[in-house]
């Protein structure tokens, strides 16, 4: 079967993008275990023992694995991934079979990581609605479509679905088709770097705060062009500077696409706070990874203490077309700095 915009057989059908108007019930509030608390953090790793390679992308942010598949990691190394992932934020995984398992097998081993993930408003694939996919054509391409024509870049800094009670952590992107001469690649910042390099005394008054995160204006916007709108969109306040169960790290926790503002401050200063933290962190490419896309990976990221973003650098060219399906773990709600926020302005 030829995929859309193309004109020949196409390897990865079965990812191609379906939709339907089944609603989701609205998700309520579940117990996580982080994987990474099994593990005895001072021991050594070794779901890594015979790699052939493993390297760090940046001191920050980042590390490369190769000889490793995800697919014959048992439930003590998928642990063990955990810990490192909190630590490294970052893992990208080449030469891996995981687009050749079955859609069940691939949600096996993300919910390992915490409840799956359905998003509120995007296609999926046929059978499997935690199965998000990106499919980008020279005739459908939504990332330079719609509002992104009146803006000079498409590069949007954002942590994934963050206005849930019980936002996104460990995140499964896996690449499928690639544009054949480069570009497409996607960039992530270590939130954690970000929050370890603010004035102590900035840093203190931004573990007071609280933030509204909103999925109302994704919701409106799938509505208006007649797309999916799977559950109620919601807003959820979560701490501006969030602590991770499995590292105890502080991370700031707000993003460009789903923060709207500063519960308790006037405009103009939650205004002040927001776009330094967006300008500083956009900025900072000594906390940047920049993952260039090969054949056969599979990035896997933690949504807590990462932005990211795609590059659209790529063209078409001879029928050119970027495809991604990605599978998210949801994990705890956000966890403040003990002692800084009341209890019930998180209720």
């Amino acid at each position: 079967m030829a995929a859309p915009g193309l004109t020949t057989e196409y390897k990865w059908t079965r990812y191609l993008p379906v939709a339907d108007d089944y609603k989701e019930p609205d998700l309520v509030d579940c117990v996580h275990v982080e994987p990474s608390t099994r593990v005895d953090p001072a021991k050594e790793l070794q779901f890594l023992a015979g790699a052939t390679s493993v390297i760090d992308l940046s001191p920050a942010i980042g590390t490369e694995i190769r000889g490793k598949q995800l697919s014959t990691l048992t439930p003590g190394e998928l642990d063990e991934l955990s810990l490192l992932l909190g630590r490294r934020a970052l893992l990208v995984f080449r030469g891996q079979d995981f687009a050749e398992l079955s859609c069940e097998r691939q949600k096996e081993i993300v919910s390992h990581f915490g409840r799956l993930h359905v998003h509120p408003v995007s296609g999926h694939v046929p059978g499997s609605r935690e199965h998000l996919v990106f499919y980008r054509t020279k005739d459908n391409d939504v990332f330079r479509a719609g509002a992104a024509t009146n803006r000079i870049s498409t590069t949007l800094w954002h942590h994934d679905q963050s206005f849930e009670r019980q936002p996104p952590s460990a995140t499964f992107l896996t690449g499928l088709t690639i544009p054949a001469r480069c570009g497409g690649d996607t960039e992530y910042v270590s939130m954690v770097a970000a929050y370890n390099r603010l004035s102590p005394s900035f840093a203190a008054y931004l573990e007071t705060l609280t933030a509204l995160h909103s999925g109302v204006e994704q919701g409106e916007d799938s509505s208006k062009v007649g797309g999916i709108l799977r559950r109620t969109p919601v807003e959820t306040v979560h701490p501006v500077i969030r602590v991770h169960p499995g590292t105890g790290e502080k991370s700031i926790f707000v993003n460009k696409a789903f923060t709207k503002h500063i519960v308790g401050l006037k405009r103009e200063e939650s205004d002040a706070i927001l776009n330094f933290i967006y300008d500083f962190v956009a900025k900072a490419t000594e906390f940047h990874a920049r993952v260039r896309w090969e054949d056969a990976t599979v990035i896997v990221w933690d949504n807590r203490i990462t932005n990211h973003t795609v590059i659209s650098d790529f063209g078409f060219e001879k029928g050119d077309i970027r495809h991604h399906f990605r599978i998210t773990a949801t994990g705890e709600r956000p966890i403040p700095v003990e002692g800084k926020i009341p209890k019930d302005v998180l209720v």
